[in-house]
């Protein structure tokens, strides 16, 4: 019975010594074989995608990207370009009041407005490390101050968290607030 154990025991060790050995005599031959499809520090994706797609991939911009095809300013960014998007997260949207969420989601003007806020046409917008300070020209007609220092920029009263996200047709900037048209005084008040 030992006899017939070490029997098995030795096929099994030729076998896999035959099917071990031709894969160790041609790792020298093929190497390209077992190299990786790209190295580490190569960039994997030569393209950028276009804006709408660049909000989707990104992960965090979902409730801008939503508010966008609600109001149909989407299809504005369809366009060749360039543009520049300052895109709240959807944490900047979590901020908001139930009552300005809420204005958002069921005012088609108020939304197409706040949102006109944030796309700049026909600039690809950048940001250098020295001190400025400067205004906008935002698809909507309005001004909104941007302001440089060494550590951050601010666009209104938003900070910008991830800066030049690439696309095809311009840059987003992923900014921390939700840029709401300033408040109307009301005729009482004696400002």
């Amino acid at each position: 019975m030992k006899t017939y154990a070490y029997l098995c025991f030795a096929v099994l060790f030729l076998a896999a010594a035959v099917l071990v050995a031709p894969c160790a005599a041609q790792e020298g031959e093929d190497d390209e074989l077992y190299q990786p499809m790209f190295d580490v520090g190569e960039e994997q994706n030569t393209e950028s995608l276009p804006i709408l797609a660049t909000m989707v991939d990104y992960g965090s911009l979902t409730m801008f990207h939503d508010l966008l095809i609600k109001s149909g300013l989407a299809d504005k960014l369809k366009g060749d370009g360039p543009m520049t998007v300052f895109a709240p997260d959807d944490a900047a949207f979590e901020q908001l009041k139930p009552e300005q969420l809420d204005k958002l989601e069921n005012d088609s003007e108020y939304l197409k407005k706040v949102l006109m806020r944030h796309i700049v046409a026909d600039k690809a917008l950048q940001f250098g490390s020295e001190p400025d300070e400067t205004t906008i020209t935002t698809l909507g007609g309005d001004m909104v101050n941007i302001e440089v220092d060494e550590e951050s920029v601010m666009i209104g009263k938003a900070f910008i968290i991830d800066e030049w996200l690439e696309c095809s047709n311009g840059v987003i900037h992923v900014i921390d607030n939700v840029l709401l048209p300033p408040a109307k005084k009301n005729n009482g008040d004696k400002k």
